[in-house]
């Protein structure tokens, strides 16, 4: 991506923001094509469209007609998804598993003005851990397809943050046992995600959520542990739903404190309020300048970033806030000595597996 293209594409995440900074664009606009794809990658098309009517982006009328077709497109794309996320939660429910909706449309409606300002690429649903592969035997017996192995039986529901399951038509239905990968996701206590209730109205349809703090906490921990760069989708989710009064920031704390995720909320709060441009919410100003994370915390979360970030990485690094002395002791063994295909498609051998192992660890720990 062009420089112009990362600035106007940072201009149109933080449109309509209050406090928004509008500093020099650098050098000449981009080329529309390149600022469109950019939109459509991060699912703010319609975020775009805003900001050309509203004048914060240059484009002339063939320019403007392309945006809304575009933002069309994602919206049928959306509309699609949002019926696969209602059909799951019917499926689920009839089966008596326990779940909740995450992230696209919930956070498109809870967070925003309208949904249509946030487009998202798949769905997530978030199940227990003893109920995690009834749900994916559930979604699989309806023509979906897992992708990817697991170490051993057992070990996806137990110790990963779940797995991807894919529809005949190319949808993706991501089942989830925690809200994180690695040691972040490992340290949640994911049973109390099911202590506070909520729904939202998906189609006309009654969808189970996550409850506000918990909501809020996944959203931090998307913008500071998920792709690189981070989405600025997922980061404006952080700002737009301490704007809507999603954040009650004395509950998140404390919550986080309890899930050794403090590190993650600092850094989604200082990503999203540096990269869009406004500032620190002020409930969280003073604590994000004075925060130091513990060590531990803070080896977990060099662990989740780049350059350091990774499957394996962050796998080893699982064991630095995995609870329990047994647990770790379980989840150490099934990295190490998995069942023979999964190692075949992989090192070859437990010795080359153990070595390499080793030294993760150990990098995960400096």
């Amino acid at each position: 991506m062009s420089a112009s293209a990362a600035w106007f594409a940072r201009v149109v995440a933080a449109h309509g923001l209050p406090g928004a900074g509008r500093a020099r664009a650098p050098g000449a606009a981009p080329a529309f094509a390149e600022l469109l794809a950019v939109a459509t990658r991060e699912g703010m098309t319609g975020l775009l469209c805003r900001a050309i009517d509203a004048g914060a982006v240059e484009a002339d009328g063939a320019q403007r007609e392309r945006a809304r077709r575009v933002h069309e497109d994602a919206l049928a794309r959306d509309l699609r998804l949002e019926r696969l996320a209602v059909r799951t939660s019917t499926l689920l429910a009839a089966e008596g598993v326990a779940h909740r909706v995450l992230k696209g449309p919930v956070v498109a409606r809870v967070a925003y003005e309208a949904p249509d300002l946030r487009s998202f690429r798949d769905v997530d649903v978030l199940v227990g851990r003893d109920a995690f592969e009834r749900a994916v035997r559930l979604l699989t017996a309806e023509g979906g397809t897992r992708r990817f192995g697991e170490p051993r039986a057992g070990f996806a529901a137990r110790y990963t943050k779940g797995v991807c399951v894919e529809g005949v038509d190319g949808c993706q239905v991501d089942v989830h046992v925690t809200l994180a990968p690695g040691p972040f996701g490992l340290a949640i206590p994911v049973e109390e995600l099911f202590g506070s209730p909520d729904t939202i109205r998906v189609g006309g349809v009654a969808v189970p959520v996550l409850g506000p703090v918990h909501r809020f906490l996944h959203a931090c921990y998307h913008a500071a542990l998920g792709d690189d760069p981070p989405r600025l989708a997922s980061l404006r989710d952080v700002v737009e739903l301490v704007r809507r009064g999603e954040s009650h920031a004395d509950a998140v704390l404390a919550t986080a404190r309890r899930w050794r995720g403090r590190a993650v909320v600092q850094r989604a709060l200082r990503l999203s309020a540096a990269t869009l441009g406004v500032p620190v919410p002020e409930a969280y100003d003073e604590w994000v300048q004075r925060y130091r994370p513990a060590p531990l915390e803070a080896a977990a979360l060099r662990s989740s970033l780049p350059p350091a970030a990774g499957y394996a990485r962050q796998a080893a690094a699982g064991l630095l806030l995995l609870p329990g002395a047994r647990a770790r002791l379980h989840y150490a063994a099934s990295l190490l000595f998995p069942g023979r295909e999964y190692l075949a498609d992989r090192e070859g051998s437990y010795l080359r597996r153990a070595r390499r192992a080793l030294g993760l660890a150990r990098g995960s720990a400096r």
